[in-house]
Order: C-alpha cells, then sequence, then structure tokens
C-alpha cells in the first residue's frame, strides 16, 4: 500500500509483474493483424489464447468499431481500424502537456515512496 498523493489515503500499489502473469495482454499484434487482417485462428495462434477468448475480445473491439470483419471463403477476416484511434487521439491532443506533466509529478512522488 501506498500513500495517495493529493487525498492521503492509502491505495494499492501497482503490480509490476501484471505483463508476466498476462503475457497476451502486453504483447503488441503482429503486423499482419493490425494491417491486413487475421483470422480467428491466426489470431488464437498469435497469442497462444483460446479461440473462444479471441471471439469474445473481437465481439468487444468490433462493437467499438476497432476491427473490421470481412468475409474469406469460410473464415472471417479482422483487421484493425485506426481510425476512431486517431479520432480520439486528435481529441486528446489539446490537453497531452498538461497530462504529461502531471504524470511525470506523479512518477516522481511515486519513486520517492518506494524509495
Amino acid at each position: 500500500m501506498t500513500r495517495h498523493p493529493y487525498y492521503g489515503h492509502t491505495v494499492p500499489r501497482p503490480q509490476a509483474q501484471a505483463p508476466a502473469i498476462f503475457p497476451a495482454k502486453a504483447k503488441l499484434p503482429d503486423p499482419r493483424i493490425a494491417g491486413r487482417g487475421a483470422s480467428v485462428g491466426a489470431i488464437a495462434q498469435e497469442f497462444k489464447i483460446s479461440h473462444s477468448s479471441v471471439s469474445e475480445h473481437l465481439a468487444v473491439l468490433r462493437n467499438a468499431d476497432l476491427v473490421r470483419e470481412t468475409k474469406s471463403g469460410r473464415e472471417r477476416i479482422y483487421a484493425l481500424n485506426a481510425e476512431p484511434l486517431r479520432e480520439l487521439r486528435s481529441w486528446l491532443k489539446p490537453s497531452e502537456a498538461c497530462w504529461k506533466a502531471r504524470m511525470s509529478d506523479l512518477a516522481g512522488q511515486i519513486e520517492e515512496n518506494t524509495e
């Protein structure tokens, strides 16, 4: 536990080993998946997770319009749709400098508290 820098109450310390516990969440996708697209099977193989888990994740991403689905024979091919992320980035851009400074301050406070 560590003390919250603004509110003073204790909060759980971030878990640095989270990527080791959930390696698929820390891994960047193969460029083929991000660009041209890939089937559920190819994605499952890339991340070493079940087809059903991939399908669940893709359903969420499809609902958020972050992946596009096309049919190729009997397979469905999923590809990244980066446009919503570009829109989000342009919306966030004006406050980027402020948040970078705040995050840098927070990192400094966390380092002070862990030493």
